[in-house]
């Protein structure tokens, strides 16, 4: 809810309602940051002071109620809303407040205290679980035997599962380091992985495909049906013709349509169980002067992504185009909306983003190279006073015009 609490009632409430709300997430969102400077500091402090500025907003719209008898509340005499106050000055005092997260402590509680109360007869506790704990540590495994409701054991069988102190300390699994996976790729012979690679880096971005597409070798007009794009025959007809004219390592939107080329057979991937599609947004660099994240949106668009193919080698040449050698995605872009003197939206402090259509009102989408994307966007359709009831998961993105 932290995520998407701001996006969902932009433009539903009162204006000074949305600030203090949004003010409390940077604060939130700030605190958590695991380098923590003077700026941040400054920053933290600043998101505070803005809650407190627009805070009586909820009180006078009626949102600030008791959370057993609901009753509207006129103070914030809150001990959490307090203990914020502290925040600033300890990491002062002590640094990032990370060290002191609960989120440890809190697990151990569950696995030494919660789970081996479990099997107790909800009598002497202190002396069951402690048993309990004393036949986990002097356990060959370190699992210890089963507990009956007595405390007693049922069997000498132990479960090989590990020590249970390195259960709850160690990390559940290990994390794919794709830049690196993508290096060794870099260093591979010729041959030995396939082309184009699935796994590489764009500027400061690694970037995993599947390694089977969901879809292969289908003629591109079926492809444009499936995925109802009704512009793809052309888009990729002149993608192909600017790669055979003017090779370029950077694509951008605009110019005019072009008439089609035939184009024999491509690998596509698609989620097929939603009748719209499952597409991603995400951020596309169009200008190779500006590098992400430092610079922003500055440079680089918002789009959404329909389609991720590769285009087939055409019959008759033995199995080589020189178009097979990158990946291509569909794409749609969403421009930006001004605020005013700002790209962003006074209330929530995102920008507001519409999809961007040619002069025959038809979307802009173009083919570019999937090496030009550099990170994954969360984009929330804008309500409004109140919500389309007949939207959805599945369709409220397709069905939306505005986002946020």
């Amino acid at each position: 809810m932290q995520r998407f609490i701001v996006v969902v009632i932009a433009g539903a409430t009162d204006p000074d309602v949305i600030i203090a709300v949004r003010a409390l997430m940077e604060f939130r969102y700030h605190s958590q940051s695991t380098a923590i400077t003077s700026i941040t500091r400054d920053k933290i402090k600043a998101a505070l002071q803005e809650f407190h500025d627009h805070k009586q907003a909820i009180i006078e719209n009626g949102f600030q109620r008791g959370s057993k008898s609901k009753a509207i509340l006129k103070h914030w005499h809150i001990p959490k809303i307090e203990l914020m106050q502290s925040v600033a000055p300890s990491i002062e005092r002590v640094g990032s407040l990370l060290q002191w997260s609960v989120d440890t402590t809190e697990h151990a509680h569950i696995e030494v205290i919660k789970e081996p109360a479990s099997t107790t007869n909800n009598h002497n506790y202190d002396a069951q679980i402690c048993r309990c704990l004393d036949r986990y540590e002097k356990s060959p495994d370190g699992e210890g035997p089963n507990v009956d409701a007595q405390g007693d054991s049922e069997s000498e069988d132990y479960n090989d599962t590990g020590n249970l102190l390195d259960d709850i300390w160690a990390p559940r699994r290990q994390a794919s380091n794709f830049f690196d996976i993508a290096t060794r790729l870099s260093f591979s012979p010729p041959g030995a992985v396939p082309t184009p690679p699935r796994t590489f880096i764009a500027g400061s971005t690694a970037i995993h495909l599947n390694y089977d597409a969901s879809r292969k070798h289908i003629p591109i007009d079926n492809v444009a049906e499936m995925f109802d794009l009704p512009n793809l025959r052309g888009a990729l007809a002149d993608y192909l013709l600017r790669e055979e004219s003017f090779p370029q390592s950077l694509h951008t939107f605009g110019g005019q349509r072009r008439s089609p080329h035939l184009v024999q057979s491509l690998s596509s991937a698609k989620n097929p169980t939603w009748k719209y599609g499952r597409y991603d947004a995400a951020i596309m660099n169009i200008d190779n002067q500006w590098k992400w994240p430092s610079s922003g949106l500055r440079g680089h668009a918002a789009v959404i992504v329909h389609l991720v193919m590769c285009p087939a080698a055409p019959k008759g040449s033995g199995g080589v185009s020189p178009h097979s050698d990158r990946f291509l995605m569909y794409a749609q872009r969403l421009d930006i909306v001004p605020q005013g003197n700002s790209a962003v939206e006074r209330t929530t402090g995102l920008p507001v983003l519409k999809r961007a259509t040619r002069t025959s009102s038809s979307l802009l989408g173009e083919l570019f190279p999937v090496d030009q994307l550099r990170s994954f966007a969360h984009i929330v359709p804008r309500f409004g006073q109140k919500a389309d009831n007949q939207l959805s998961s599945t369709n409220c993105v397709h069905s939306s015009q505005s986002f946020s």
